[in-house]
């Protein structure tokens, strides 16, 4: 190891740091100036505090380590004028001081900082690669060195979904004086971005009568979801017209998981045709497997659409001519 920023060939300079013979108090203490060029009343340099100067400089300009292949990070170069500097701009910019590698488990990571922190601050950032598991909880934990561990949660403060935290991610966490925050995007809000998934359309074209209060039922059967976390995207159509008497609005109803749809589709009356009815619903808490599902129309007060479903010559003005109904179903990731 090179001399650095020593006395160097200097008369009476020695290769192995002397005794520090000064004596500290608790106030700070400070060189005085001699009074004038004939008085020796100035504080003497003694070689222990020149001394000390020159360990605390070699340690800050040897202690950014080396770099993957053994180099110095800053050569040691006493012609260099700037080798404190480039020093701490090295720190800077490596940020070892607050990375680590995750030695926890998929739901309690552990990192160690080194050196070791004085405290968790509020506003510390950590940067973490998690180790080979994804998180399984809602409540993932971090402990860094020897403080407890905090739960990890997201940017909002809210409570992480399992797999938010992927295997072998590289993760930057803001202290924020109770939890760690979660900086970056998340497994599970780049998912509701995501395309539908499982997309099955239902097309019905015969129309029965359920029962004598006058509803129709034109489209039945089941709908298997596959996922148990996902939201339920439902848009039922139908070509059908109210061709009820007065203005009362035509009701479709979708009734599905225990779960009752009901759209306004139109107001119309004897003489007026209206738009086809449509509309899209989402439901959620929906569980996976089969889900058998109906549709039916009526009007929205106790008359029935009679001319539907007693068909008389006039029906051509109110129905099209072949009567549809149906459903798409689909179902995306919240």
């Amino acid at each position: 190891m090179a001399d650095l920023l020593g006395p160097a060939s200097a008369p009476n300079a020695v290769t192995v740091r002397p005794a520090d013979t000064r004596v500290f108090g608790p106030d700070d203490t400070f060189f005085q100036p001699c009074s004038s060029p004939d008085l020796d009343d100035g504080t003497e340099i003694a070689a222990d505090w020149l001394n000390g100067i020159l360990v605390q400089s070699r340690g800050l300009i040897r202690g950014n380590g080396n770099t993957v292949g053994g180099a110095k990070i800053v050569t040691e170069d006493n012609a260099d004028d700037a080798m404190m500097l480039r020093a701490v701009q090295h720190l800077i910019q490596r940020g070892q001081m607050l990375f680590g590698m995750d030695s926890g488990s998929a739901d309690a990571m552990v990192v160690t900082l080194s050196p070791a922190p004085a405290e968790l601050k509020s506003g510390m950032v950590v940067r973490v690669i998690k180790g080979n598991n994804a998180n399984l909880t809602t409540t993932p934990t971090l402990k860094v060195n020897s403080f407890s561990a905090k739960t990890v949660v997201r940017r909002s403060g809210g409570a992480l979904l399992p797999g938010d935290l992927e295997a072998q991610a590289l993760l930057e966490l803001l202290y924020d004086g109770t939890n760690f925050r979660v900086m970056d995007m998340l497994a599970s809000d780049i998912a509701a971005q995501k395309s539908p998934f499982n997309v099955v359309q239902f097309v019905s074209t015969t129309r029965t009568v359920l029962n004598g209060s006058g509803f129709l039922s034109f489209a039945t059967g089941t709908y298997t979801k596959k996922s148990a976390t996902s939201d339920l995207i439902i848009r039922p159509r139908s070509n059908l017209f109210d061709g009820g008497i007065g203005a009362n609005a035509g009701i479709m109803r979708l009734a599905i998981a225990s779960n009752n749809i009901e759209i306004t589709t139109h107001s119309s009356d004897n003489t007026t045709s209206s738009p086809a009815a449509s509309g899209e619903r989402k439901l959620s808490g929906i569980g996976a497997g089969a889900k058998p599902w109906t549709i039916t129309f009526g009007r929205n007060d106790a008359t029935p659409w009679r001319t539907i479903i007693n068909p008389t010559n006039a029906d051509a003005a109110f129905l099209a001519a072949v009567s549809e109904t149906g459903v798409v179903f689909a179902e995306v990731e919240p």
